[in-house]
């Protein structure tokens, strides 16, 4: 992923946490929690990378990603 790519999903992630302080009554917690795990995410992927292989990198995304939710389908339309 690019730069730009990366740049898009972090303020996506961070605009749902903003979304979450200004509607939801736990949205604080929740919002530092998030930070927290991407924060301990990023961390963890800079030593997994430095020694893992793109293949096997890119062979697991292939069986990951077709699990996942788009992260706006856990956003209900009423609130």
């Amino acid at each position: 992923m690019s730069a730009t790519g990366c740049a898009t999903h972090v303020k996506f992630i961070f605009g749902v946490c903003k979304w979450l302080e200004n509607h939801c009554p736990v949205g604080r917690n929740i919002t530092n929690l998030l930070i927290g795990h991407f924060i301990t995410a990023t961390s963890a992927m800079k030593t997994e990378l430095s020694s893992v292989s793109l293949l096997d990198l890119l062979n697991e995304l292939r069986e990951i990603l077709p699990q996942l939710q788009p992260p706006w389908e856990y956003v209900t339309k009423d609130g």
